[in-house]
Order: C-alpha cells, then structure tokens, then sequence
C-alpha cells in the first residue's frame, strides 16, 4: 500500500505492456479504418464497416443529401493527414474547427481501440459478464512482470481482506489513453486476489480517482449499467453513439471541471510517477499547475528517450511545476521500460 500521496500519469506506452497499439502503428491502423473505399459503388471493398456504417446513421439522421460524400473526403484527409502527425490527438487539434475530420478521426480512434482490447492480453470471455470466475485461464499469467502487475503487488501489499476499501487511499492516475485496461485489470484482480464478489469490488474501485483528460471509450459495465460496455466490445451500440465519450485537446481544455481533478491530484502529490508518457507539449499543458510548497519526486520510464532528452524533460518539468531544482528529485534512468520502473525504483516509491 502506498503511504505517500502518489499520482500515476500514464501514457499510451502504458497499454503498450498489454498488446495496444501506440505510435507509428497507432496511426497505420487508423489510416487504414479511414481509406473507406466501394470498388462497385455497391459493396465496400476496403475500410472500416463499422466507422461507414456510423457515417451513414449520420448522414440518415439530419444531414443534407451530399454529406455522406464530404464525410468520405474527410476520412480520406485523416488517412493520408495523420501518417505525418506526432499522434492522432495531435492532428485533430490542428483540425479542430473542422467537424468532419473530428468526427471521422474520433471513429477511427474508437473502432481502433476496441478491437485493441478484444486483442490485448487482458481480454476475457465471459459472455459480457467480466467477473470472476473466468470461463477460461485467467490473464494473470499473460500480463506477469507488467507495470500493472508490479502496481497491484504494491498496492495490495500489506493490506487485509478486511480493510480492501482503503487500498486506493494515497494513489490516484491520470491517464491520457481512451482504453479502460487499468480499470478492467484492477477490477478483476480485486476480485481474483481478496477473494471479493463483483459488487464488492465494483465498489471499492469508487475508491480509486482515475482522470481521463481526452475520455475513454466507454464506462466498462460495472461502472455504468446503463451505459457500459464490455471490455473489447462495441455490445450493441453504433459507433457514432460513443462519439461525444471522446475529447480533443482544445474541447479538454475548454473542460474546466475536467482540467480541475487532474490539478487537484497534482496539487496533493509527494511523488508523481510518469510511465509511458512521451511529455508532448499539449498533454503538459493540461498538466501545468502550481504546486504546494514542499519536497516533490518524480519517476518515470524513458524507453527511447535520450539522455539529452532525458535531461530536458527534468528541466522542462521543473518548470511545470514551478518548483526551484533542490525541491524537485528525479529518478529517471535512460532506457527503461513501464515495468522497469518499479523494479528499479520500487522501493524508493514505497518510502
């Protein structure tokens, strides 16, 4: 358990651990969704069935007669547009006051990371009741020695069956991915480790403060009854239904209440823990905040980071967070992974 105020902020090579897509391969996925094609003006030879048949429940609903074909276009400008962009968020700011383009992009994204989950090494099949126990092995085994593994083993550790609401009493994670992974995994390992029901562990994760500043796909079931949706799954839903659950840059911006929970677990924090997180500027900025006077540690993975960059980011974060150079102490080795951070520093994270 951890006994400092901890913040977690996690970015898209979090997920990486767990089978989803990141990065160049992100936004190959993503502009091949888009590259919607009909080779008899008929049947669709190429492209995402899902995302067209989205863009047609549109057009169906309140468009005029030749939106469907200005939607075609600008998934067409996504395809080509996005393969040059630092990442998909990146390239829907550039466009934000293009409607379309944020539409078709925020489809893509959606229809990308669901099947992402369906793929990941966390998917279970449970006829829609992710629960324990499972109908096949449990994906404990597919994810040992992961950051979300290392995390569970210091979460629970020291903590009794007994006292498992309290487990997420100093820890709180703002995570810049739309998948619900952390969620699903600490949903089922709650249930799998402290022998604890679904409702009971349902409830103790009402404990956890997680801040999704760009959204997330969906609630998973649990979360909301009415609203949910299985881990990896569309259920019965259209995709342009899930549309709104999914923020740019400049609407998260625009999101005072959103931009206010992320502050306020930084404000509070003794220790902030940076895994897979690349420090683009936008998300930073999201971040900026002044923080409470007092002594503040930083860890963070640096996979394919330089050492010269490596640098920069300490310095650029020191004045992030408005802190002079002896109050801000960084353990950020070069070259390590999510999971290597807590078998590197593990125990400095814990003291």
């Amino acid at each position: 358990m951890f006994d400092k105020k901890t913040v977690f902020v996690i970015g898209a090579g979090g997920s990486k651990e767990f089978n989803l897509p990141v990065g160049l391969q992100l936004r190959d996925i993503i502009s091949e969704k888009l590259n919607i094609l009909y080779s008899d003006g008929v049947t669709l030879s190429n492209g995402d069935k899902a995302i067209d048949n989205a863009l047609r429940k549109f057009c169906a609903e309140s468009a005029p007669a030749d939106e469907y074909g200005r939607l075609i276009e600008a998934s067409w400008a996504v395809r080509d547009g996005v393969k040059q962009a630092v990442s998909i968020d990146s390239y829907l700011d550039t466009h934000r006051d293009n409607q379309r383009i944020v539409t078709c992009g925020k489809l893509a994204i959606l229809s990308s990371i669901i099947e992402a989950e369906k793929k990941s090494s966390l998917f279970v099949e449970t006829d829609y009741k992710p629960q324990y126990p499972f109908k096949r092995l449990s994906p404990f085994d597919e994810v040992r020695g992961t950051w979300l593994d290392f995390f569970f083993q210091r979460l629970s550790d020291g903590v009794s069956r007994e006292n498992v609401g309290s487990i997420f009493e100093n820890v709180s994670i703002v995570t810049f991915n739309y998948d619900r992974t952390i969620e699903h995994y600490l949903f089922l390992s709650l249930q799998n480790y402290f022998r604890i029901d679904a409702e009971e562990a349902a409830d103790v994760m009402k404990g956890l403060r997680i801040v999704h500043p760009y959204g997330l796909i969906a609630p998973l079931q649990w979360m909301d009854k009415s609203k949910g949706l299985p881990y990896g799954s569309y259920g019965h839903k259209n995709l342009l239904d899930l549309v709104q659950n999914i923020q740019t840059y400049t609407e998260s911006v625009r999101d005072p209440s959103l931009l206010k929970s992320a502050h306020d677990e930084f404000g509070r924090a003794v220790n902030i823990v940076f895994l897979g997180f690349a420090f683009h500027k936008q998300n930073m900025e999201l971040l900026r905040t002044r923080m409470q006077n007092r002594p503040l540690r930083v860890f963070s993975s640096s996979f394919g980071v330089s050492s010269a960059d490596c640098k920069q980011i300490q310095s650029d974060l020191r004045a992030q967070f408005s802190r002079p150079p002896e109050h801000v102490q960084f353990y950020m080795g070069n070259q390590l992974k999510c999971c290597d951070v807590f078998t590197e520093f593990g125990r400095g994270m814990m003291s």
